[in-house]
């Protein structure tokens, strides 16, 4: 079995776990089902530097994933050295990519999981997960980017008393990519994106959003579709965030 290895110098590595050789690779193409480890102090931009390298073969494997949009919608952003934010300064002391699985309760004999791997900034000291969909990669860039190996479970079901055994879980580049790719892209191009958050920032105390959101929720759950709630409960968790 093979690992990737993306050291602090932003630098790739592929690792033999049998023979335990080391190789430096030049590009991402031919590995992404590979576990991937990241180097403490790594940071996103060193990450999304490996997109870019390779941004028409992103294009067209995660085509869809983005909603049809080309990586290159940030290349600005990628190359704005205006923006150099050091990792504390939005409240995000790293950014933490995870497993999760959430389950839902149908009835007593049946269930729905939706599993996914999420990316989010995480404020170690407070505890607070914040989403990352708002922010620019020039905001990203300089953060430290950790992969968490623990699964997480998430259980919305009546029965809160069961108790899940920590487990590790393999997450595959393919898997983080596809993450990352479709958060980033969630509401299009950077100034789609940043004419949305003003909208909700503007109207968040004043406009009844999360209310017709948790109508939904409870409307989606009503009818047992549950991957549309585990999405509007996701919306609701950011704009909460958001009008604090």
């Amino acid at each position: 079995m093979k690992n990737l290895l993306l050291d602090i110098n932003g630098e790739l590595f592929l690792e033999d776990n049998f023979s335990g050789s080391v190789e430096k690779i030049e590009t991402i193409k031919y590995h992404l089902d590979n576990h991937i480890k990241i180097d403490d102090g790594t940071t996103f931009g060193h990450l999304f530097d490996q997109l870019m390298k390779d941004s028409d073969f992103i294009d067209i494997l995660f085509g869809e994933t983005m909603g049809g949009n080309s990586i290159n919608i940030f290349r600005n952003e990628w190359e704005d050295t205006k923006v150099n934010l050091k990792k504390d300064d939005n409240g995000i002391d790293h950014i933490r990519i995870r497993k999760t699985l959430e389950y839902f309760e149908v009835d007593s004999n049946q269930g729905f999981s939706d599993i996914r791997v999420d990316f989010d900034g995480v404020n170690t000291e407070t505890g607070i997960v914040y989403s990352l969909e708002f922010m620019s990669i020039a905001e990203m860039k300089n953060i430290p980017i950790v992969i968490d190996p623990l699964l997480n479970i998430e259980n919305n079901t009546k029965n809160t008393d069961i108790v899940y055994p920590k487990s590790e879980c393999v997450i595959t580049l393919f898997e983080i990519l596809g993450s990352i790719l479709h958060e980033i892209t969630f509401y299009g191009s950077p100034d789609q994106r940043d004419q949305t958050k003003q909208k909700i920032i503007d109207n968040i105390d004043s406009s009844n959003l999360l209310d017709v959101l948790n109508l939904q929720l409870e409307e989606a759950i009503k009818t047992e579709n549950y991957e549309e709630a585990a999405e509007l409960r996701n919306l609701i968790e950011k704009y909460s965030k958001m009008g604090k």
